[in-house]
């Protein structure tokens, strides 16, 4: 089985804020591992989406571990980054998430394309098409809707968001990434399909993994 680890940009822990170091065995973890509290750290490809963040790394792991249906602890690893898994593909995936629960919010307006016009223009702004004023006016709309369907207003305004904060703009809301695929999920509950939903996300990291393969 491929294990994976989301980390910030530049190796950094996405909880633990610690700098790890790539590409050799990391020292081994002393005493009982414990999950949350005492070990490496990672996921298998089906828990991918909890967990999303800038980087990516598959992690090739010895000696003993623990898991548990979110997470896995293990004594010893090491990371290797996934290079497929760039800013953009993270911009990428998190309107691919909030388009996914677009027909919840269209269901119930048809005729408001705010939400739309959101996601189109944070997948623009990632092909050098729209500039960040327009991403943030876009992303400013996609909030100003009734609370009705806000769940998927929310899951788009938060790709747009997510986009700002991977180009810079907004360094202290990188975490909008994971919320566009939470809010996806949200909204997708309504209709009964959370879990399915949080699965499709898991594989829609992988596709980008595996460059659309």
């Amino acid at each position: 089985m491929t294990y994976y680890k989301f980390m910030k940009k530049g190796c950094i822990g996405s909880f633990s804020g610690k700098k790890l170091e790539p590409d050799k065995w990391l020292p081994p973890i002393e005493g009982d591992l414990v999950i949350c509290k005492n070990g490496y750290h990672g996921c298998d490809a089906e828990h991918l989406a909890e967990w999303v963040d800038e980087e990516l790394y598959t992690l090739e792991t010895r000696g003993d571990s623990l898991h548990d249906n979110r997470k896995d602890c293990f004594r010893e690893i090491k990371m290797t980054r996934v290079e497929a898994w760039t800013k953009d593909t993270l911009i990428l995936w998190t309107a691919d998430c909030a388009e996914r629960v677009l027909p919840v919010w269209e269901k119930e307006y048809p005729d408001d394309g705010r939400v739309r016009h959101c996601i189109e223009t944070t997948r623009a702004f990632v092909e050098g098409k729209a500039t960040e004023k327009e991403l943030a006016a876009a992303g400013a709309a996609a909030w100003d809707t009734d609370w009705a369907a806000r769940a998927a207003a929310l899951a788009a305004r938060a790709a747009a968001w997510a986009a700002r904060a991977v180009a810079g703009a907004w360094a202290a809301w990188d975490t909008w990434a994971t919320w566009a695929a939470r809010d996806a999920a949200w909204a997708a509950a309504w209709a009964d399909a959370a879990a399915a939903e949080r699965k499709w996300q898991s594989e829609r990291i992988l596709y980008y993994v595996n460059k659309g393969e």
